[in-house]
């Protein structure tokens, strides 16, 4: 801390053009010049500057409301909450009782010998190994998203952890039942990885809502698949 500065909110400029692509991540909302323009002092956004940690946090606290409401005592609204993730402009969903936490891309990830082109490789959450898939890869898109911008959804199913990459993490979303749609069954393999749609009318909005299991159990035929090895798809308890 070297001081405080108080000063009037139209001393504040807008921050230069360059610095805001994806706006919903910037973490420098203002300018403000100091000794005829010698000295900047960068404004930071405070919405964003934890936005990570404050998504990670709400994730939490609405999955524990998640079980209070599926006990045999309370009632359901017929409402179902998603994280909302982008893929190449798409937006998808998971269910939040799925979701362990969203986190930041690693600088550095540990890369794994003979691992498949979609598996970034493997991080260290908390003491637990867990594989990093790259969901551009696995969904056949080209090029990759903004590194600055991506996250990391973490998931588990039965015991089985893994991280998957988006180029985005928007907002937990409430979406009533009677907005959501099935999907037809058009995989070859049997597999229904997006097994239904929600139909936002008043916000003329479509998001693709993945099953979780499914995502869970590709991910882990596609390792066994191209490793020969079930150690690293499925940690032991």
């Amino acid at each position: 801390m070297k001081e405080i500065l108080r000063v009037r909110s139209g001393e504040i400029e807008p921050v230069p053009a360059i610095l805001t692509r994806g706006a919903a991540e910037a973490k420098i909302q203002g300018i403000y010049r100091l000794e005829e323009g010698r000295r900047l002092v960068a404004v930071l956004s405070t919405d964003n500057l934890f936005r990570d940690q404050d998504l990670t946090e709400y994730v939490a606290s609405q999955k524990e409301k998640t079980r209070e409401m599926s006990s045999p005592d309370s009632s359901s609204d017929d409402e179902e909450q998603f994280i909302v993730f982008q893929l190449e402009g798409e937006e998808y969903g998971l269910p939040i009782a799925s979701v362990d936490e969203v986190v930041r891309v690693p600088e550095t990830l540990s890369r794994l010998p003979k691992a498949p082109v979609f598996i970034e490789g493997v991080m260290n959450l908390r003491g637990r190994v867990v594989p990093v898939i790259d969901q551009r890869r696995r969904f056949n898109l080209e090029g990759r998203g903004e590194r600055r911008r991506e996250r990391i959804i973490v998931v588990t199913i039965d015991k089985m952890q893994a991280g998957f990459v988006v180029d985005s993490v928007s907002e937990v979303l409430k979406i009533p039942g009677r907005q959501l749609r099935p999907t037809p069954d058009l995989a070859a393999d049997g597999s229904q990885i997006i097994d239904r749609i929600a139909n936002i009318d008043t916000e003329e909005r479509m998001i693709l809502l993945l099953n979780p299991r499914e995502l869970l159990d590709k991910a882990e035929k596609d390792l066994l698949a191209a490793m020969g090895d079930g150690h690293l798809a499925r940690p032991a308890p």
